[in-house]
């Protein structure tokens, strides 16, 4: 996790505190501010730890957060790549996508680039390993907020069927009485309201903002 230093000296001198003020009041090293002035990687950092700090600066986790450059893709293509991986249980590789797609492969990885960052507003991520690439949730909790730490005990358990059931309600009407709700970690109406994805009207699942902003850029 990349946090946008040049945020985190203006707000500490606008704040009028020096770095040994900050990490007294986070209960941190003076070490561990200036480091984090100077490179914004907050990767090994515990949560706890991270509040701490961004309470210090009153900075919310959202706004203190580097935002990375995306390069431009079509959004047809966009739409196309996250519609392929919530299909696909394990990890699907770039050959394997630009191939399912009809897609030249240097086309895949913008996509992905812009997919990541749609999806991560929601709490969601594209995923790199040996076996692929896959879309999976992040750690995004709101800093010191109750509300805030249960959506993200919801988001780590969505799964791919919760996915697929996201990107069917963008195009269609979802009777939410045709939703499992069971406890063995299938589609279960219960995470994706209480990770703020969906709720439910006129017995439907309605997708909130949050998630049109993640499924559809």
């Amino acid at each position: 996790m990349k946090l946008n230093r040049q945020l985190l000296r203006a707000r500490r001198m606008e704040l009028g505190l020096t770095s040994r003020e900050v990490a007294r009041e986070a209960k941190v090293s003076q070490g561990l501010i200036k480091r984090l002035e100077e490179t914004g990687d907050a990767a090994v950092l515990q949560v706890e730890t991270l509040t701490a700090i961004l309470g210090a600066l009153s900075l919310d986790l959202v706004d203190a957060l580097e935002r990375p450059t995306v390069p431009s893709a079509e959004e047809d293509l966009v739409v196309a790549v996250g519609g392929l991986l919530h299909e696909r249980k394990r990890g699907v590789t770039a050959f394997e996508i630009a191939a399912a797609l009809g897609v030249h492969l240097d086309r895949v990885e913008p996509a992905l680039e812009v997919l990541d960052a749609n999806l991560r507003p929601a709490g969601l991520r594209i995923h790199r390993s040996s076996n692929g690439v896959s879309i999976v949730p992040i750690a995004r909790p709101d800093l010191g907020s109750g509300s805030g730490k249960e959506r993200l005990r919801y988001l780590s358990n969505l799964n791919s069927g919760d996915l697929a059931l996201l990107y069917r309600a963008l195009t269609e009407r979802v009777p939410a009485n045709t939703v499992a709700a069971t406890a063995n970690g299938t589609v279960n109406l219960q995470k994706l309201e209480g990770a703020g994805l969906a709720t439910v009207e006129d017995n439907s699942v309605r997708l909130t903002s949050l998630a049109r902003i993640a499924l559809e850029g």
